[in-house]
């Protein structure tokens, strides 16, 4: 399980993604993913399937102001199995200034890596630019 708090991305209007890294590199192909977005307004809940390079964590777009943070809970339910596609999981929220209101997202989104392997490593993205700041923490994985 991996918990990501008070993460800040550089610029706005952005997406933030992941990859899992097998055999010493980081996978860029062959990821197949959901993920369904929840608004605070009264917009209707919106699904979006995802394929290609990554896997997207969180869809609703992230500002880079400080009060404009987005969160998120990953789980891989047993990365070091190498005989079977791994499989994920995640719920993300953020919040972000509108019109100087606050407009939050809550999205939940699952997938899978195409390609069969332990999973040895997990990398965070947004679309575009940097994280500038965030906690990250991993759980669950001891002498692995």
């Amino acid at each position: 399980k991996i918990l990501a708090y008070d993460v800040q991305v550089a610029g706005s209007q952005f997406e933030y993604k992941c990859r899992f890294k097998q055999s010493g590199s980081y996978v860029t192909s062959n990821y197949t993913s959901k993920v369904v977005i929840a608004p605070s307004d009264n917009t209707n809940v919106t699904g979006e399937n995802v394929s290609g390079n990554h896997m997207l964590c969180h869809r609703a777009y992230m500002g880079n102001t400080t009060s404009e943070v987005m969160a998120l809970e990953m789980t891989i339910p047993n990365p070091s199995n190498s005989t079977t596609d791994p499989l994920f999981w995640c719920e993300s929220v953020s919040n972000r200034t509108e019109d100087q209101s606050y407009a939050m997202y809550r999205c939940h989104s699952g997938g899978v890596l195409k390609t069969s392997g332990a999973i040895t490593g997990v990398q965070f993205f947004p679309s575009s630019g940097t994280t500038t700041s965030g906690i990250f923490k991993l759980y669950g994985l001891k002498g692995s």
